[in-house]
């Protein structure tokens, strides 16, 4: 069985106030993003007084133009392998470069060979680098996914299936999507979008179970599917005139909600 856990930026930028709201939630496992290197310490400890453990580190490697600078990529990695085995934790996400052009086609051997090295420094230090799909990357969709995972062929190199980015990306999440990365899955995050922003580049998030995602059919095909890894609900959605803990505490009853409708009661 799958275990539930939280971005603790999508509660708060308040970091302690966030650790307090998810121990209200009754759950043991945070996603972590965007740490200052000199708190580092002092947010283990917190992490440590409350029980939670850390379920991966959401580095933005590769989430950026293909022609960046690859030695900053590659810093950027080496600091997220720093962190990741700091916090307990072997998976580290990673993108596939910000798309500039409509179809993957004419960039594939390059976005491989970019991997080539990174993919390396994984084996190495032991770590899973879980390619999430987005819609502003090259792979944005669980057919995309399946295409750069099958070209490079890692094991350490993973699907973080984002049914709410592929839905944004023009794919039908569930089930289309997910049959195609389910057998290389190592993690999975959860939100709701009901439609497209004016510029068509952006969801419009809702609370989890309110939007478009077939979440209660994809819930159940991870546990048919044996999926016992980590969900991360990032919430993504702020009521009008509300705040970030707001739009995750309305997330986590609908998550609570449809866990109830297929019979999992126990989150953790």
């Amino acid at each position: 069985m799958f275990k539930l856990g939280v971005f603790t930026d999508e509660i708060s930028s308040d970091f302690k106030r966030a650790l307090d709201v998810v121990e209200e939630f009754g759950l043991k496992i945070v996603e972590l993003r965007g740490l200052p290197k000199w708190e580092l310490k002092a947010i283990k400890s917190m992490l440590e007084d409350k029980g939670l453990t850390v379920a991966g580190i959401a580095s933005g490697l590769f989430k950026c133009a293909i022609d960046n600078d690859y030695q900053k990529q590659i810093e950027t990695l080496e600091v997220a392998i720093e962190r990741a085995h700091f916090f307990g934790t072997n998976v580290v996400r990673c993108f596939a470069f910000k798309r500039e052009e409509k179809t993957i086609d004419n960039v594939w051997d390059r976005i491989a060979d970019k991997f080539d090295q990174v993919i390396q420094i994984a084996e190495r230090e032991k770590v899973i680098l879980a390619l999430e799909n987005e819609n502003t990357c090259y792979v944005g969709t669980g057919k995309e996914c399946s295409l750069l995972l099958s070209r490079i062929n890692s094991p350490n190199l993973k699907s973080l299936w984002d049914p709410g980015n592929a839905w944004v990306a023009g794919e039908k999440p569930y089930p289309d999507g997910y049959k195609e990365i389910k057998d290389r899955l190592v993690h999975v995050h959860i939100k709701d979008v009901s439609g497209l922003t004016p510029d068509g580049k952006d969801g419009i998030w809702e609370p989890v179970g309110k939007g478009k995602i077939d979440w209660k059919g994809q819930i159940k095909a991870l546990v048919d599917d044996g999926y016992n890894g980590i969900i991360s609900l990032e919430t993504h959605y702020v009521p009008e005139g509300g705040t970030q803990e707001q739009g995750s505490r309305e997330s986590f009853d609908g998550l609570k909600g449809l866990l109830s409708s297929i019979g999992i009661q126990h989150l953790t």
